[in-house]
């Protein structure tokens, strides 16, 4: 296992970020993930030979709710703690600037990302159909005195 550094992306980290996004065959437009980029919501984990091993961003809606809106880390690095790190970033990040409560979410389908989710205290907090199937909503209070914001969606 090699060294990793979880920072702030940098405009210069976008092929890394594309070569990710090839490698799990996830398709972003680039000037949506330059903007995240600047507004310094995209977080990468750097490699001790400055390979960029994964990535996570949040947005924020509705002007006070921020969400996990990608977690991606090469095949190679998995289960190495990548993601927790990465989570735990956004996290942070999201606290700093004042947020109590995060969310994030899901494919009904993909049982290790609604594991990890759980391990990392988010709270089910409700589900919509989507085209690609059912997308799961989960919420995390970050503010370490209760629950989660309780049922959102349904």
């Amino acid at each position: 296992m090699c060294t990793v550094n979880i920072r702030l992306a940098k405009s210069g980290d976008m092929s890394g970020i594309e070569t990710i996004n090839s490698v799990i065959d996830y398709n972003n437009p680039k000037e949506f993930m330059a903007e995240t980029i600047q507004a310094r919501r995209l977080f990468v984990a750097e490699t001790s030979d400055q390979a960029i091993a994964g990535y996570g961003m949040y947005q924020v809606i509705w002007g006070n709710t921020p969400v996990v809106s990608l977690l991606k880390v090469l095949p190679e690095y998995q289960r190495q703690g990548l993601g927790s790190r990465l989570l735990l970033a956004i996290e942070q990040h999201v606290r700093d600037r004042g947020f109590d409560v995060i969310l994030s979410s899901t494919e009904q389908i993909n049982e290790v990302s609604t594991k990890f989710h759980l391990k990392h205290k988010y709270e089910p907090i409700g589900s919509l159909q989507m085209p690609h199937g059912q997308e799961n909503y989960m919420s995390k209070d970050l503010t370490n005195t209760g629950s989660a914001i309780g049922t959102v969606l349904s």
